[in-house]
């Protein structure tokens, strides 16, 4: 149990590490607010509406075009399984 434990905070020792390094280099948060404060902020609301509003456009888009071809491609797999085993069962 020792042996456990001792793993087990090794791994949380390393995801802490890890995490820290992505703070000290990354500076994610800091760099994300810049950007707002830079670069949105000063556009008109109707301008943000409108980018909204045409971002999940093409979100919901993307997800039809992706459940179609996945749809398509399970029809073609069933289809192929389905004549593997037809041919297993009658030869």
């Amino acid at each position: 149990m020792e042996v456990l434990n001792g793993l087990l905070n090794w791994i949380k020792m390393l995801f802490a590490k890890f995490d820290e390094f992505l703070k000290t280099t990354m500076n994610l948060d800091q760099n994300i607010v810049k950007f707002y404060n830079l670069h949105i902020a000063p556009l008109p609301e109707w301008v943000k509406w409108i980018s909204i509003v045409g971002g999940g456009i093409l979100l919901l888009i993307g997800a039809i075009t992706f459940l179609k071809k996945a749809y398509k491609f399970i029809l073609v797999v069933l289809i192929i399984v389905l004549i593997i085993a037809l041919v297993a069962i009658f030869v």
